[in-house]
C-alpha cells in the first residue's frame, strides 16, 4: 500500500496517495482511509483496539478470546482418552491418532 511500517493512522491518512490494488482487502483499506480523510478525523490521537467477543472493541488483548474467535470449535472426540492419556508413548499415540483420523 506504500505506507511505512511504523506510520500512525493519522500519518497514513494525511500522507498516503490512493492506489488501485488487485486484492479486495487492500481496496477496502484504501476506501477506509479515504472515509477518514473526508470526515477530517486526523486530529484524534491513535489508540490500539482489539476485537473481542461479538465484534466488541476493547483496549486490552485477551489470548483466550482471540483463540476462540479464530478456531473452529468441534465437539470433543469420544476416543481421545484412549489415545491421549498420562503415560502414553507420544510416537504410538500420534500413529493411533493418524489411524483414527484415516490419514
Amino acid at each position: 500500500m506504500g505506507i511505512t511500517l511504523h506510520a500512525t493512522v493519522a500519518e497514513a491518512v494525511l500522507n498516503h496517495r490512493r492506489r488501485r490494488h488487485r486484492t479486495d482487502m487492500l481496496n477496502h483499506m484504501e476506501r477506509a482511509l479515504e472515509d477518514l480523510r473526508e470526515k477530517g478525523l486526523t486530529d484524534e490521537e491513535d489508540i490500539v483496539c482489539w476485537k473481542g467477543k461479538g465484534d466488541r472493541l476493547q483496549s486490552t488483548f485477551n489470548t483466550k478470546e482471540t483463540w476462540t474467535a479464530i478456531r473452529e470449535s468441534k465437539p470433543r472426540a469420544e476416543w481421545h482418552q484412549g489415545v491421549w492419556f498420562t503415560h502414553h508413548t507420544p510416537k504410538f499415540s500420534f500413529m493411533t491418532w493418524l489411524a483414527v483420523r484415516n490419514r
